[in-house]
């Protein structure tokens, strides 16, 4: 497997799950808790980068040596934790 799919493969599941998450939650669990910090407007840039860093560490540091040695079973275990 190419670093490019493996990569492209993690955002797309992330940002999947995260957008679900977000929609569903936001009225019924942040907006109670914090939504005195929340902005108006979310910044869609700076989420973006965080989003592309972010993933860029996991594959980095998780998938891609678990994928290398072999460890496909690990590999899903450690893409359900993160």
């Amino acid at each position: 497997m190419g670093y490019v799919f493996i990569y492209l493969a993690a955002v797309l599941i992330f940002l999947g799950i995260d957008a679900v998450w977000l929609k569903t939650m936001t009225g019924l669990f942040y907006e109670k808790r914090i939504g005195h910090l929340l902005a108006d407007e979310p910044n869609m840039i700076a989420a973006g980068v965080f989003y592309m860093f972010y993933l860029l560490a996991l594959c980095v540091l998780i998938l891609y040596p678990q994928i290398k040695a072999g460890a496909l079973r690990l590999v899903i275990y450690s893409c359900l934790v993160a």
